[in-house]
């Protein structure tokens, strides 16, 4: 029983004098265990994720292609299957989902800017100021009416049924030639900007 006593003291004296002194750091690691359901439910949900942004890129691609598409309803639809990939999530792997969701979607977000910058509706209306004037303030030619306090739908509807020649008076012929090459995306921007003076 000595012994035991004499033993435990001096093995608590050599470790006080051999290495516990305050600058020393002690690290603890601590034990993870990982579940093989938990693994699994993590690829289901990578292959999940995988599956709805290469669907989503498909719809942009196709979109970049065809620039008379108009993008309102790609980028609705993209958030809606981010929505509906968020809801599939568990909350553990939420923020590496995001992650690869921003990783993966760059692209196509960027293909999307592509695409709304080649229609600058300032740069379409400079055609049309020379009749209309600055701010769509002048009958075109002395003939057409003021377009300026027009909304966004009447505009289109104008320049859309002047494209297709079911629309106009006097000055038909002329505005037929102007938007003939106007693709739909253009004809809305344009619109819109017209409406917004």
């Amino acid at each position: 029983m000595m012994n035991k006593k004499l033993l435990l003291s001096i093995a608590t004296v050599s470790i006080i004098f051999t290495g516990c002194n305050e600058d020393q750091e002690i690290e603890v690691k601590p034990k993870i265990t990982v579940k093989k359901e938990e693994v699994n439910t993590v690829d289901k949900v990578a292959n999940s994720v995988i599956s709805h942004v290469e669907s989503a890129a498909n719809q942009v691609e196709k979109i970049a292609k065809d620039v008379q598409v108009s993008t309102a309803p790609v980028v609705k639809e993209i958030a809606n299957k981010a929505k509906d990939v968020q809801n599939e999530l568990s909350e553990t792997t939420l923020n590496d989902a995001k992650e690869k969701i921003k990783e993966v979607t760059a692209p196509i977000i960027k293909k999307v800017q592509e695409v709304t910058k080649t229609t600058d509706a300032s740069i379409l209306y400079k055609k049309c100021s020379g009749c209309h004037g600055q701010n769509a303030e002048k009958k075109a030619l002395n003939k057409s009416a003021v377009i300026k306090d027009w909304d966004a739908s009447k505009i289109a509807e104008a320049l859309n049924g002047y494209k297709n020649g079911t629309y106009g008076g006097p000055m038909k012929g002329i505005m037929k030639s102007q938007v003939s090459k106007l693709n739909d995306t253009e004809i809305d921007a344009l619109s819109v900007y017209i409406a917004n003076f």
